[in-house]
Parts: structure tokens; sequence; C-alpha cells
């Protein structure tokens, strides 16, 4: 017994391994882990190294009846803002354990 394979048999086979092959690279390529970039979760940027950090322990700590607490790392020298005047400042905000968050 012989079987003769028609034209638009042919087509049907080749449509579907194309697309058997198509949908097997695309799981292939898929499944590949990304390569991001960054700073591992471990390292936080420092505002200051450690002689910075030293010099800063020897600071007062102000603390307002608030609660806030600062400390002035550089006190200005010129002549201090009526009530009502807008003024501009160099913060760092940081919850107790130093943890910035500002």
């Amino acid at each position: 017994m012989t079987i003769k394979c028609g034209d638009e048999l042919d087509i049907i086979k080749r449509k579907n391994v194309l697309g058997l092959l198509f949908g097997v690279s695309s799981l292939l390529i898929g499944s590949l882990d990304a390569k991001a970039g960054g700073l591992p979760p471990d390292q936080k940027p420092r505002l200051c190294d450690d002689t910075c950090e030293k010099e800063l322990d020897n600071v007062p700590m102000v603390t307002t009846d608030s609660g806030l607490q600062y400390k002035d790392i550089k006190v200005g020298r010129g002549p201090s803002p009526p009530v009502g005047f807008q003024v501009a400042a160099n913060y760092v905000a940081m919850v107790p354990s130093g943890q910035i968050f500002d």
C-alpha cells in the first residue's frame, strides 16, 4: 500500500513544524535569567567617610519640643531671616536607625 502526499498535506506539516519550533524557542529564550545592573541590596550609598562620621560625633544634637532632633553641621554666619521669609536648607532626613528616608 502506498500513500501519496499532496501539496496541501506538505504545507500543513511545514506549518506545524515551524509553529512547534517557534514555540519551543520562545520558551527557551523566555526562561533565561536577565542580568540587571545596580548596587547589591546590602550596599547603601554613604554621605560621609569614616573621618567625617567621627567629626559628626562631636557636633551637639539639638532636640526640639516636638521631639525633632537635628545637628547644625555648618552654622551660617549671616543674620537670621525674619518670620515668614523663605529659606533654603541642605539636609538629610534619617530614622533613628540611620536609614535615609528623604
